[in-house]
């Protein structure tokens, strides 16, 4: 793994670049940083040791492309119902045994009819019976509300402070500085 595809990846890691648009934002990122890299540098490079750290990173790029198209394809290859591979059998299933034949159960006999038809007797209440209060269960009903809004507003600030914490991270100039300063020093 060069330098390059590490800064990459952990570009990706902290700007979460999962779609096509974001890898391309980070991708071009990383040349722009490595132009002004290049542009600041005193004395300047040679024309050839610039063109071999270009390549080095469009090499880079353009892998790490690839392997994130074929893990998105692999990832709806495997969404797809009925398209997970089937592996082929190691051996020929078992021969299918024929079932001996049932034998016809006896019918049960009918229950014999009873004499008279025996009626419920009627319900004694004792006492009345009570309900519910309605207003409890609004006030509960609003209580839960009230609860589940509050912890939705902490989850929303937690992830602000997600968000800002992952943008001051995306933030890798001097990330892509040390980087670049370690393969500059690696090649004469």
């Amino acid at each position: 793994m060069n330098d390059f595809e590490l800064m990459l990846r952990e570009a990706f890691k902290a700007s979460r670049a999962t779609t096509p648009a974001k890898r391309r934002a980070v991708y071009e990122r990383a040349r722009e940083f490595l132009q002004a890299r290049i542009a600041k540098m005193e004395p300047g490079p040679s024309p050839t040791r610039v063109q071999q750290l270009q390549q080095q990173l469009e090499a880079t790029i353009d892998r790490l492309e690839k392997e994130a198209v074929a893990a998105a394809e692999a990832r709806q290859q495997a969404k797809r119902p009925g398209s997970a591979p089937k592996a082929p059998p190691s051996s020929p299933p078992p021969p299918v045994q024929p079932k001996p034949p049932q034998q016809p159960k006896p019918k049960p006999e009918p229950a014999p009819a009873p004499a008279q038809p025996q009626q419920a007797a009627p319900r004694v209440r004792s006492q009345p019976r009570r309900r519910f209060p309605v207003w409890l269960l609004g006030v509960l009903c609003g209580v839960g509300a009230l609860y589940g809004f509050q912890e939705w507003q902490r989850q929303q600030a937690v992830a602000e402070a997600e968000r800002v914490r992952a943008a001051a991270e995306v933030q890798e100039s001097r990330a892509l500085q040390a980087v670049i300063d370690r393969v500059e020093r690696r090649q004469p």
